[in-house]
């Protein structure tokens, strides 16, 4: 069964941990398609953007108490990449 409906890609996540959201990585939101992390929420279906930016975001995972999504953060300059967090709200 299809969880999300977009013209661009939209890679497997984790599920959180009371199974009610999913987190995943896309490219939908990117002219150049570079990935950032996105929630879906089962409840209403709806899909709310957490990272955006040049850097590509992806393998996003969820804390055991649901509290925070980890990721790691891919950089386009020379910054070294990076392991990144963000509360599943967003802040």
């Amino acid at each position: 069964h299809r969880l999300t409906h977009s013209p661009h890609d939209d890679s497997p996540g984790s599920w959180s941990p009371d199974g009610m959201a999913i987190v995943f990585t896309t490219g939908r939101w990117h002219p150049e398609r570079f990935s950032d992390i996105a929630v879906l929420t089962l409840a209403d279906s709806v899909v709310r953007q957490l990272t955006s930016g040049p850097d590509s975001d992806g393998s996003p995972l969820w804390s055991p108490d649901g509290s925070r999504i980890a990721f790691a953060r891919v950089s386009r300059d020379t910054v070294p990449n990076r392991l990144c967090w963000i509360a599943p709200d967003g802040t």
